[in-house]
């Protein structure tokens, strides 16, 4: 064979496998190539897929093939990839996708030699975060760290905790940035504006190109700054109830002011100012004259308050001429007010008389008017002649005997 026609041959046979070779892929002799590149301009509910196609030398088209799954069940139009020996790049818009949604897509290129796929490939759809609110930690009267979790679902996300004493919130964290992802991921920002012993809502709320997403509200209540408790609930006209308490974090040396709201007063007023000593305690005997509502203040700070009822002081003695004397109140008047004189007959308290009392809150009962025998007796004030204000009241127990007449 002539030399010169055998080098032909061979620059015509490496012409031919050039011509099959392109992005480092050889393909079948005749048939188009094809190969599935990464999907582009991803969002809510849209996407470019994108692939490469090599025509081999004859006329090919191409169309994706897209659905959830691998059976695809979605397929783009049809497009000429003309008929070329280069490989050529292709892509196709995708719309109508579901937020926060994998995608599987392939190339599909055909010829009059055959069908090529060009591999399987997956996208994922951004949607708007997802947000939880959490927990408020580390809380204090006045400041705290407020925690949730955020997923960005695929894009870039900002993010802040709106807070407030209700829904309407009113104030908000800076805002912060977190990258595109699908893992959950705990966000957290201080706070140090709260109020003291008052309710605090707050909420998470993020935004993407996708959208904006608010979380759950969470409803807690700060700590009081100083806190107050009364040795009792209500206490005898004239005597003493210990007002006690702590400021927070245990610190000695706090001004606590007492203020006090006696029933039918439109407003608190200070009665007295304490220094808390060792752990941060306190401690004042108030006086109530009637029913009083307490409360106390301290760094900034407001407990709640805390009603004392009172109950009138009422006593009971014998004195001379077989008479017994009834007292109501002391240092309060409660003249033209009605005492009853009561007795224990047949196991059960029984009013055997009632007296007006006098200028002095004072009346006397016959002891003629008692049962004959040996029992107990009492005086009883009742609430509706204690007035408003003050509790029902009654003296202390007398044990008292009454002979039978004698019969002449």
């Amino acid at each position: 064979m002539n030399t010169s026609r055998l080098a032909k041959s061979a620059v015509g046979v490496a012409s031919v496998i050039a011509s099959l070779v392109f992005a480092g892929t050889v393909w079948a002799a005749g048939a188009p190539g094809a190969t599935t590149a990464s999907a582009s301009s991803i969002s809510t509910n849209r996407a470019t897929l994108n692939g490469t196609v090599h025509p081999n030398g004859l006329a090919t088209t191409w169309y994706f093939v897209y659905g959830t799954t691998t059976a695809y069940g979605a397929r783009t139009a049809s497009h000429s990839a003309g008929s070329g020996t280069r490989a050529v790049k292709v892509s196709a818009a995708i719309s109508g996708l579901g937020a926060t949604t994998g995608y599987h897509f392939q190339l599909i290129a055909s010829n009059a030699r055959g069908t090529s796929d060009g591999g399987d490939r997956f996208l994922a759809t951004v949607g708007a975060p997802s947000v939880q609110a959490m927990s408020a930690q580390s809380l204090t009267p006045t400041s705290g760290t407020l925690t949730g979790t955020l997923t960005p679902n695929g894009a870039t996300t900002r993010w802040h905790f709106d807070y407030g004493t209700t829904t309407a919130y009113g104030s908000s964290t800076p805002n912060q940035t977190l990258g595109a992802g699908s893992a959950s991921t705990t966000v957290s920002a201080a706070v140090s504006n709260l109020t003291p012993n008052a309710p605090l809502h707050f909420r998470l709320v993020a935004s993407s190109k996708a959208g904006t997403s608010r979380s759950n509200d969470i409803a807690l209540t700060t700590p009081a700054s100083v806190q107050l408790a009364p040795a009792a609930s209500h206490v005898i006209l004239g005597h003493y109830v210990l007002l006690h308490g702590s400021a927070w974090g245990g610190q000695a040396g706090v001004n606590v002011t007492i203020q006090a709201q006696p029933f039918g007063e439109n407003a608190p007023a200070t009665i007295a100012t304490v220094l808390t000593g060792a752990g941060g305690n306190w401690s004042f005997p108030a006086r109530p004259q009637i029913l009083t509502s307490y409360s106390v203040s301290a760094e900034g700070g407001t407990s709640g308050s805390v009603l004392v009822a009172v109950a009138p002081g009422i006593t009971l003695r014998g004195i001379t001429g077989h008479r017994y004397l009834a007292h109501v109140g002391t240092g309060t008047s409660f003249a033209g007010h009605v005492v009853q004189l009561q007795a224990v007959v047949h196991g059960h308290w029984k009013t055997v008389a009632r007296e007006r009392l006098n200028l002095n809150s004072s009346a006397t009962f016959l002891s003629t008017l008692l049962p004959v025998g040996h029992s107990s007796l009492r005086i009883a004030f009742s609430v509706n002649q204690a007035g408003p204000g003050y509790l029902a009241g009654f003296s202390r127990r007398l044990a008292y005997t009454r002979a039978a007449p004698s019969k002449h």
